[in-house]
């Protein structure tokens, strides 16, 4: 197995343990908190809360798993883009960050098309599905915005199958790594 191929094998783990982790966290584990409105004033012990922080935790690693798998590969495409971070919080911040490597995923050619296309639509429009969210127009755990996210899981899921399984297309892992990577320099004075 060449490096390019345990790199996709890899990122594309960490992309199934990040979305695995997240799912039980607002659905099931923190339903206490976000309904009870005498659960802050209740004693403390609440199982579900600290399996729900362990699983954040578990989430953050993923995630930042991902980008530190990835950027070897995606930097030589545009590293300015790839060094792409989380400013915003996750809701708002993960439109951008499925956008940054969708379009690097395009560009490069490292996976196919159609997969990142996916993320090309779903990144802005998770952003401005989770800015109806942040303004009040819907809630967040709703039907619209599970049709704002669903762009996104496709891409997500499809990128981390397609790496798990199929990894980078091998012609273009190639050629990024005859072209080395691709770094903004300021116009000359």
């Amino acid at each position: 197995m060449n490096a390019d191929r345990k790199t996709a094998l890899v990122a594309g783990t960490f992309f199934i343990v990040a979305f695995v982790a997240s799912v039980p966290g607002p659905f099931a584990l923190y339903r206490a908190v976000l309904h009870d409105p005498w659960f802050i004033v209740t004693p403390p012990g609440d199982v579900r809360v600290a399996a729900g922080a362990l699983l954040e935790a578990i989430v953050a690693i993923a995630v930042i798993g991902t980008a530190v798998t990835l950027f070897p590969v995606v930097r030589r495409q545009s590293e300015g883009i790839a060094l792409g971070t989380c400013l915003l919080g996750p809701n708002l911040a993960l439109g951008p960050n499925t956008l940054m490597p969708a379009y690097l995923m395009y560009r490069s050619r490292l996976v196919p098309r159609p997969i990142a296309i996916l993320g090309l639509v779903g990144g802005p429009l998770l952003f401005a599905f989770a800015t109806a969210v942040l303004f009040g127009v819907f809630r967040q755990v709703s039907v619209w915005g599970a049709i704002g996210a669903l762009p996104v899981f496709a891409w997500e899921m499809s990128l981390a199958v397609w790496l798990v399984f199929k990894g980078f297309t091998p012609s273009a892992a190639a050629a990024l790594r005859h072209r080395g990577p691709v770094v903004a320099t300021s116009p000359p004075s």
